[in-house]
């Protein structure tokens, strides 16, 4: 007789447990924010959930070298040699210029895994990103 009603209340307990796993997920996306420290959670709880590696570091910024005029009477504060072939990719022409910078991304996130050799895993985190980040910001994954 037992037996006969664990069988006939089988799916029921089954139809429970998924409820249950189905509020408790709801309860964390209503309480998720975009905040830094919330999404870092978030991804380390889904993602790394053994070493929380994930990182989410915000602003990333193109710093941008100032090439000084020869009236301003001072020296460049880079140099290379040629043989070394290290191109500088941003110049600022002038002081005013110096104090802009560009900036590319809002926030970084930084996982331990390389996103080209995962990419199944770099799409879902994406998703999770973009579900959860303030909508006019802007961001990319990175390799620690």
């Amino acid at each position: 007789m037992r037996a006969w009603l664990g069988a006939l209340t089988e799916p029921f307990v089954a139809i429970r447990h998924e409820l249950l796993q189905w509020r408790i997920e709801s309860n964390r996306d209503i309480n998720m924010t975009g905040q830094r420290i919330y999404l870092e959670r978030l991804l380390n709880d889904l993602f790394d959930p053994a070493l929380r590696r994930i990182r989410v570091r915000i602003g990333a910024f193109i710093s941008i070298r100032y090439v000084f005029n020869r009236i301003e009477s001072q020296t460049a504060f880079f140099k290379h040699n040629k043989s070394e072939n290290n191109p500088v990719m941003a110049f600022a022409h002038n002081q005013a210029e110096l104090i802009v910078q560009i900036i590319d991304f809002d926030f970084m996130v930084y996982v331990p895994f390389a996103p080209e050799q995962s990419p199944v895993e770099t799409t879902l985190l994406r998703r999770k990103v973009e579900q959860y980040r303030i909508a006019t910001k802007k961001f990319d994954i990175k390799r620690l």
